[in-house]
């Protein structure tokens, strides 16, 4: 199938490919065309096309866009006009009754915009929401937020994936839309188990109970200790049982690249095919665009840094600073430490004016301490949680896009931008869970973790 719509793609015209990309996206949610052809092998078809000129990447990127956008309106239009009449007609035939749509708008309610953004990264679920949107009476404002917001992100990812994975793309195609499959029954079941829950929430609640003093008097020195280490409440339960077993395996991830380096082992092949890939795909102005964003992790981290300190300053986040100053400094020194102490030579030629030494990557250790750092504060502020959900992946992409950036203009490694993020993430941890730990004895306010 994948090879047929690239055959009948590269025939046409570039217009004409132009108005199919649009087309394709519009209808694939306007006329439910997604549960046959999910839209993202088109969109992946059109990148790989733009990767060998046959079409311009903005172009494929914009009218997936819009193709997105328009055809999920419609969809909800579609919803919130007929759907009621059809969901209540013909729902009672497959056992749907009014309740059913009752508990739908309360879904909706909660939970509309994180469905509407992630259900555009699935097909059988991009095939449905919008509609599901309308029916459920959502408010089209946040709707058409979302749908936006999800149809740029989800076009401009494929289009990108499409045009870097070059002859890959077809395997990489096959094994999206299974992921997508695997995806959609993974949500389904933990929206049926949810409602299970719900309605059997008394039944569990004391078979958890039995369960628990069951527990207690048999194992009495084992088991409310460890009960104890999983409770969501306490300082000592879940959240810093998570954060030790998140920094042990950062810990051992490091030092598994240490040690597979110095060994000179499978990791030079890495760095060797990486660096093959990224010239593949040099072209002047994404260079242009590499050399912007390696800039963000390096020279516009002082001014980050400055406005956010006097942020909070502002707002008397006392811990947050003194936290921050540890991971910065902290970071910074150990950084330098391990340049030096590795002394790794960077690769050549470099396409930016790059000192010191490789390994790890000063820019990716940065990005993780600035902006890793900023995407908590932005997670633990009182902002809607939609806004702070799009904020942090926002963050988090720009962290990937820095070490990318780095890779791109043979400046760095790939081993050396992971060890960076490694390194950058291990230390903040630690910091973060020693001042967690510190906040219980010495309390200084907020804490971060």
């Amino acid at each position: 199938m994948f090879q047929r719509i690239l055959d009948a793609l590269a025939t046409l015209p570039s217009a004409w490919a132009y108005v199919l990309l649009f087309l394709f996206n519009f209808i694939e949610t306007a006329a439910f065309v997604g549960f046959v052809v999910p839209g993202e092998s088109v969109v992946l078809i059109c990148g790989f096309l733009a990767s060998r000129g046959v079409l311009r990447l903005e172009w494929v990127i914009a009218l997936a866009s819009l193709g997105a956008i328009l055809g999920d309106s419609v969809g909800f239009w579609i919803g919130r006009r007929y759907g009621a009449t059809v969901f209540l007609r013909f729902g009672r035939y497959v056992r749907i009754q009014s309740h059913h749509l009752e508990e739908a708008q309360r879904f909706f309610a909660r939970h509309g915009g994180k469905t509407v953004f992630l259900g555009r990264f699935t097909a059988w679920l991009r095939a449905m929401t919008p509609m599901a949107a309308g029916l459920s009476n959502m408010h089209y404002r946040p709707f058409l937020l979302y749908n936006v917001t999800g149809g740029i992100v989800w076009a401009s990812t494929f289009s990108l994936v499409g045009y870097f994975a070059g002859q890959s793309w077809e395997l990489l195609g096959s094994w999206i839309g299974r992921a997508g499959l695997a995806l959609f029954i993974l949500v389904m079941s933990s929206l049926y188990l949810a409602s299970l829950l719900r309605r059997k929430k008394r039944v569990f609640r004391v078979l958890l109970g039995k369960m628990d003093r069951l527990l207690t008097r048999e194992l009495p020195g084992l088991w409310p200790p460890l009960r104890s280490r999983f409770a969501p409440g306490a300082w000592q339960g879940m959240q810093l049982t998570l954060s030790l077993g998140l920094l042990l395996l950062s810990c051992y991830a490091f030092v598994e690249i240490v040690e597979i380096w110095v060994g000179k082992a499978s990791l030079d092949y890495l760095d060797a095919q990486a660096q093959q890939w990224m010239t593949h795909l040099r072209a002047p102005w994404l260079t242009a665009v590499m050399k912007s964003i390696t800039l963000l992790g390096w020279s516009a981290v002082p001014i980050v840094v400055l406005c956010t300190v006097v942020v909070l300053w502002v707002k008397g986040k006392k811990q947050e600073l003194y936290t921050w100053f540890i991971v910065l400094a902290g970071g910074g020194v150990l950084l330098n430490v391990l340049k030096l102490m590795f002394h790794r030579a960077r690769p050549t030629p470099e396409f930016v004016l790059a000192h010191g030494y490789s390994f790890p990557s000063g820019h990716a250790t940065a990005a993780v301490l600035v902006y890793g750092y900023l995407s908590l504060l932005v997670w633990q502020s009182p902002v809607k949680s939609g806004w702070r959900v799009m904020a942090c992946g926002g963050l988090m992409l720009l962290i990937l896009l820095i070490g990318m950036s780095r890779v791109y203009l043979n400046v760095h490694y790939l081993t050396d931008v992971l060890a960076g993020y490694i390194l950058g993430g291990t230390w903040m941890l630690l910091v973060l869970l020693i001042f967690r730990v510190l906040h219980q004895f010495h309390p200084i306010g907020k804490t971060t973790l």
